[in-house]
C-alpha cells in the first residue's frame, strides 16, 4: 500500500500551516460533501482549541496573539477581530491580483463564529494543572483542526493567496509565508497580545502534530476507499 505523503512543516501559525501544506501536498479529498464536512468540522475544532487556550491563560497560538491584541484595543470579540485581520489581508491579496474564493470566505466566517461560540462555553480555570491540561488539549485540537482543513483541500486562505501574489512577483512563497507569520507574531506581541509559553509550544509543535494528524486522516481515507471497493462478506 502506498504510504501517505508526509513532509517536514516548518510553520508557526495555523494560517501558515494551511498555506505551506496546501502548496506541498496533493489534493486529499475529491468528494464535495466530504470536503465540506472536513472543512467546517475543522473550523469548529479550531474554535474549541482557541477557547481552551484563551481560558488556559498561558499564551495563545502565534496568529491569535495578534488577534487578541486587536480585540483588546478595539473592543471587538476574538472572532470579529480575526475577521477584521483576515479581511484586511484578503483586501491586500485582491489588490495584488489574488481574490479569495467563496469557500475561503465561508471558512474564515465559520472559524470566527466557532471561536466566539466556544469561548463562553469553556469554564474559567484557576488551578495550574488544569490550565496546563487545557493548554495541551488546545494545542492538540488546534493541530487536528488545521490538519482537517488541509485534508479537505477546500481552502485558499489569506496567507496562501499572498504567497501566490508574491510568487507572481518573483518572490519565494516560503519566504513570504515566514514574513507573514513572523510579522503577525511580532506585531501581536509588541502591541500587548496574549504571548506566553503556550505560544512557544504551538510554534514548536504545530508542524510535527500536523504531520501526525495528516497521516491519521490519510490512513482513514484510504481505509474508507478500500471498504467501498471491496464487497462486504456476508
Amino acid at each position: 500500500m502506498e504510504k501517505p505523503t508526509i513532509m517536514k512543516l516548518n510553520v508557526l501559525t495555523r494560517h501558515g500551516a494551511i498555506a505551506a501544506a496546501r502548496r506541498r501536498l496533493p489534493r486529499r479529498v475529491h468528494d464535495p460533501l466530504t470536503r465540506a464536512v472536513l472543512l467546517f468540522s475543522g473550523a469548529g475544532i479550531i474554535g474549541l482549541a482557541v477557547a481552551m487556550l484563551v481560558h488556559a491563560r498561558l499564551g495563545l497560538a502565534p496568529f491569535d496573539v495578534l488577534v487578541s491584541s486587536v480585540s483588546s484595543h478595539s473592543g471587538l470579540s476574538m472572532g470579529q477581530s480575526a475577521w477584521m485581520i483576515s479581511g484586511s489581508l484578503y483586501l491586500v491579496s485582491t489588490l495584488l491580483g489574488r481574490r479569495p474564493s467563496l469557500v475561503s470566505l465561508a471558512f474564515i466566517t465559520a472559524t470566527g463564529l466557532a471561536v466566539d461560540t466556544m469561548i463562553p462555553l469553556v469554564a474559567d480555570l484557576d488551578a495550574m494543572p488544569l490550565r496546563i491540561g487545557a493548554m495541551v488539549t488546545g494545542v492538540a485540537l488546534l493541530s487536528l483542526g488545521v490538519a482537517m482543513v488541509v485534508h479537505s483541500s477546500a481552502t485558499g486562505g489569506s496567507f496562501e493567496l499572498l504567497m501566490k501574489a508574491g510568487q507572481d512577483r518573483g518572490l519565494r512563497p516560503a519566504r513570504v509565508r515566514m514574513f507573514l507569520e513572523s510579522s503577525a507574531l511580532l506585531t501581536g506581541t509588541l502591541t500587548g497580545g496574549a504571548f506566553g509559553v503556550g505560544t512557544v509550544v504551538v510554534a514548536l509543535s504545530m508542524g510535527h502534530l500536523m504531520q501526525f494528524w495528516l497521516a491519521v486522516l490519510d490512513r482513514s481515507s484510504r481505509a474508507r476507499g478500500v471498504r467501498v471497493l471491496v464487497p462486504v462478506a456476508r
